[in-house]
């Protein structure tokens, strides 16, 4: 939570927050683009692929030679952690997304009559829309 307040208050003061700079540190994605297995391997050696998953943790699955999933190894015992922690992850990364948009747009500058404003407009086009 101190890691968010700090980006909050980076974001306040227009800096881009200090946790973008963290968010590739653990795993080294240049150095696994050599091991991406593509949709065709996968299909063809998918017990190869599971083999590989467990080794190293993950797989990286290619479609058109870019990332497009991830094969993560876990187990009964940890599966409900896994997940919670890929929710965990997915969730902070989305935020700190908006919170970069945030910064980018300047939207720290707007007052609450600017925030009700474009919380009224939008409003009134969800309900044109109907």
């Amino acid at each position: 939570m101190k890691a968010l307040r700090k980006d909050a208050k980076d974001i306040n003061s227009g800096k881009i927050p200090s946790a973008v700079s963290q968010t590739n540190k653990k795993v080294n994605i240049k150095s696994n683009r050599n091991k991406m297995i593509t949709v065709g391997e996968l299909a063809s050696n998918f017990c190869k692929v599971l083999r590989e998953a467990d080794k190293n943790g993950f797989a990286v699955i290619a479609k058109d030679g870019k990332p497009c999933s991830i094969l993560i190894a876990t187990s009964e015992d940890t599966l409900v952690e896994d997940i919670r922690a890929i929710a965990h992850v997915k969730f902070k990364h989305a935020l700190l997304r908006s919170q970069i948009l945030a910064a980018k747009n300047e939207f720290y500058k707007m007052t609450m009559e600017d925030i009700d404003a474009e919380i009224a407009a939008a409003r009134k086009a969800r309900k044109n829309k109907k």
